[in-house]
């Protein structure tokens, strides 16, 4: 939403309206910028419905203020209108049309803010104005504690009404750079003036002077094809925030929330019990009966990825995922819970926690740190996959499978990360963000690469020396003196000089790959030096590049944050592709072969 004001004019309103129906993203609400006799201004807020006799029915309430016509080059030269501010309050409260389509904003600041009521003398005026709230042009962060408390009513001689801050900006540049450059966010209910008022009255909550946090996934919308909801599709769409579904006894309430859950995999029949108890028949039944011929469907939106969950009865094992160019993924309900984290309580969850011993501990837990529990999972997981590699010979193979299983998962999630990387740094490139910015934030995961092979390659010297200084003290480590009376045999005594001059001779090898080893310690140590270098100067340009995007700050930090997902992910498949190799190679060695018998 946008309100651009100018002095006693409303000509160029006509044309702002114009422009934001292109595309309808953005709400318009007419104003007009008033400055009174008294040496004070406020702004006149109409609302975005209203037609332009409501914004001359307030103009016609300034004395000694006359518009240029409409078709005229420049506006009238702006003069004070005869009236005080005081007057200007009761004209609108008298009106039985401006006051329900019209909201005054008296400007309340300190410093060296030009025409404001917070001066002295101002002090019976601001007590006696009915007003709701007032606007600054400035930083709400930097208005003195005192002025805050004189609007909050906490000074008894500025009244003790609380009046909420609406920070704008004074623009006076033709390129509007100043548009929108004071951090002001309002959460409103509907796009009306009343919604404004209902926000002023409600500051605390529903107006904020910081970019809000949005999570980083959400849920967008849920589409419901059940004998419960009729023969149409029911859909009902999600706000990225708060969300609170309200009705009587019987209205769907628990039934809505329960088919949710089915799509995103997590009713109870999905999710693991701790002491196989069941409490929630009548939530089954509910799916059992009403989805015989019918479907979930949840859209979600995962870093700026949109996905369409489907899932029925009739395969309720996988749940079939479309991306936006309709490619089609099935995923097992428990890979499905790791794509999207999510924490579901039934009815009394919360407020009977502690009634069920065997579960208190997992709800707290979920409670806390839904996410952390998911990669406490996680890492349970990996430990079995651990335990089943040393296992016994005849499981390699399904150890096999199992890396090979992960590593598959580990590449589409590498892959998954990389559209989400993409997807916000186009968001990024909407929202003004330099292409050097872009740049430097999409080299991170490179340099993020970089390091893991100079990694890499430290490990590989260090363990390849450690192999050959370990070969050459047991390679061909036979003794003949071990062996008592044998050297009497002179055909194994020809065979025990032959194997110490083949042990000499790959013991010299041995050196010789061991003096490579050092050649390449040293290209390493130079190499290492030289990136490190490099590495740190790419640091301070990556970290001087984030500090500068204040305005994009929280798409910057779901970047930063997706890059060391990236980079973790491709570390991870590193190593799987190492244990691979293993697995493989054990496999194929004579101790994995069995014998196949007939029949």
């Amino acid at each position: 939403m946008i309100s651009i004001t100018d002095h006693h004019d409303i000509n160029f309103l006509p044309y702002v309206i114009n422009a934001s129906k292109v595309n309808g993203s953005v709400y318009v609400y007419p104003g007009i910028e008033v400055t009174c006799s008294d040496k004070t201004q406020c702004l006149a807020i109409f609302d975005p419905d209203s037609d332009p006799t409501v914004w001359t029915r307030l103009i016609h309430q300034l004395p000694e203020i006359e518009m240029a016509p409409a078709n005229d080059a420049k506006i009238a030269q702006t003069e004070v209108a005869n009236i005080t501010i005081e007057t200007l309050f009761e004209r609108v409260a008298n009106d039985t049309v401006l006051r329900d389509h019209c909201i005054l904003l008296p400007h309340f600041s300190d410093g060296d803010a030009h025409k404001h009521l917070n001066v002295e003398g101002h002090q019976l005026r601001f007590c006696n104005i009915n007003c709701d709230g007032v606007y600054i042009e400035k930083q709400y962060s930097d208005l003195l504690p005192e002025t805050r408390r004189k609007a909050f009513g906490e000074i008894e001689e500025w009244g003790k009404r609380r009046r909420a801050f609406i920070a704008t900006g004074d623009n006076r540049k033709a390129n509007w750079e100043r548009l929108g450059f004071h951090d002001c966010w309002i959460k409103l209910g509907e796009a009306s003036i009343e919604g404004i008022r209902q926000a002023l009255l409600a500051d605390e909550a529903r107006i904020a002077y910081a970019t809000p946090s949005a999570p980083i996934d959400k849920i967008v919308e849920l589409k419901v094809m059940s004998s419960l909801t009729g023969q149409n599709e029911f859909s009902v769409s999600f706000n990225e925030g708060f969300n609170a579904i309200i009705g009587g006894r019987g209205a769907g309430k628990s039934a809505l929330l329960e088919y949710l859950r089915f799509g995103l995999g997590r009713t109870e029949s999905d999710l693991p019990s701790l002491d196989g108890e069941t409490l929630h028949d009548r939530e089954a039944r509910l799916i059992n009966e009403t989805l015989v011929d019918g479907y979930v469907e949840v859209v979600i939106d995962r870093g700026g990825v949109q996905e369409t969950w489907h899932r029925n009865l009739l395969d309720r094992d996988t749940i079939t995922i479309a991306d936006a160019s309709g490619t089609l993924t099935a995923e097992t309900i428990a890979d499905a819970q790791r794509r999207f984290r999510a924490r579901a309580f039934y009815q009394k969850g919360l407020s009977t926690t502690m009634s069920r011993e065997a579960a208190a501990a997992e709800q707290i837990t979920g409670i806390a740190a839904a996410e952390q529990l998911d990669q406490r999972r996680e890492i349970d997981g990996s430990i079995d996959a651990i335990k089943r590699q040393i296992g016994a010979t005849m499981r390699d193979l399904a150890a096999l499978w199992q890396i090979q299983l992960e590593r598959r998962r580990g590449a589409a999630s590498i892959s998954d990360l990389k559209r989400r990387i993409a997807a916000v740094s186009e968001r990024l490139r909407k929202e003004g963000v330099q292409q050097a910015t872009l740049d430097i934030l999409a080299n991170k995961p490179v340099f993020d690469r970089g390091k893991s092979y100079q990694g890499e390659v430290r490990s590989a010297i260090d363990s390849d020396r450690e192999r050959f200084d370990k070969l050459k003290t047991s390679i061909l480590n036979v003794r003949l003196s071990r062996f008592e009376g044998v050297d009497d045999f002179s055909e194994l005594k020809a065979l025990n000089d032959a194997m110490d001059k083949a042990r000499t001779a790959t013991a010299g090898h041995i050196d010789s790959a061991l003096a490579e080893l050092e050649q390449l310690e040293e290209a390493y140590k130079i190499a290492a030096s030289a990136f490190e270098i490099r590495s740190e100067s790419f640091a301070q340009q990556h970290s001087a590049a984030l500090q500068a995007q204040t305005s994009s700050k929280q798409l910057l930090d779901d970047s930063k944050k997706l890059a060391g997902e990236l980079s973790a992910l491709e570390q991870t498949d590193i190593e799987l592709t190492k244990r691979e190799s293993l697995a493989v190679a054990g496999i194929r060695s004579p101790k994995a072969c069995w014998p196949l018998s007939a029949g």
